[in-house]
């Protein structure tokens, strides 16, 4: 194979967004997953405005966004409302989006891009690096790129092989996330809220095409 720029391992929304960024760039891309597809579940649901403003950039975002968010004591009592208006960079302080639409949306430009070679199903796994670059095995043995960008995530094979450690502050407590798809945003609960109850805490939270409860 020819040498590329950069090969970005994982295509969740920081690997596609970075592949995207880097291709506009001019750069030659391999840009790899070891699934076949993208997740049909949504994980993450809500970005700021930074993050929007780098999205949009990039493709057209459904998301509900000019949202409040309501904290409520143990007994749901409103403790305090906040408002997330326009921020300085011109988008919504928050906002939320349905995470398998944007992967989707993200993947779609980024086959559209000529300097992209898209792999699915493929394991980035270095065999050697130097000075000038690295030399991948295992999927894609005989590519040498410039740069690899680890964004695959919690189980990174990347990050063990380079022994960085896996930093957490030790939570683990058993948390339930329910996702229903709904016609429309739920009526009694217009925008999102914070149950701050030391015994259970939780929040709900809308997201185009769906309400989550935590």
């Amino acid at each position: 194979m020819e040498p590329v720029d950069v090969v970005v391992a994982g295509l969740g929304p920081t690997g596609v967004t970075l592949a995207l960024l880097l291709a506009r760039q001019g750069l030659r891309v391999l840009a790899a997953d070891a699934e076949p597809d993208i997740c049909p579940h949504p994980r993450a649901v809500a970005v700021d405005d930074d993050v929007l403003r780098v999205l949009t950039s990039l493709v057209d975002v459904e998301c509900n966004g000019w949202q409040r968010a309501g904290f409520l004591d143990a007994g749901g009592r409103l403790l305090l409302e906040v408002g997330f208006g326009e921020s300085d960079v011109g988008h919504p302080a928050l906002a939320f989006v349905h995470q398998p639409t944007l992967e989707r949306s993200l993947r779609t430009a980024l086959a559209a891009e000529p300097s992209v070679e898209v792999r699915l199903g493929c394991r980035v796994e270095v065999a050697a690096q130097d000075a000038g670059g690295v030399d991948l095995g295992g999927d894609l043995a005989g590519t040498r790129a410039s740069w690899v960008v680890a964004c695959d995530g919690a189980g990174s094979g990347l990050r063990g092989a380079l022994g960085i450690p896996w930093r957490t502050r030790g939570a683990s407590d058993p948390w339930l996330v329910v996702d229903a798809a709904v016609d429309q945003p739920l009526a009694a609960l217009p925008y999102f809220s914070y149950r701050c109850d030391p015994e259970r805490p939780g929040v709900t939270m809308p997201f185009p095409g769906g309400h989550r409860w935590e």
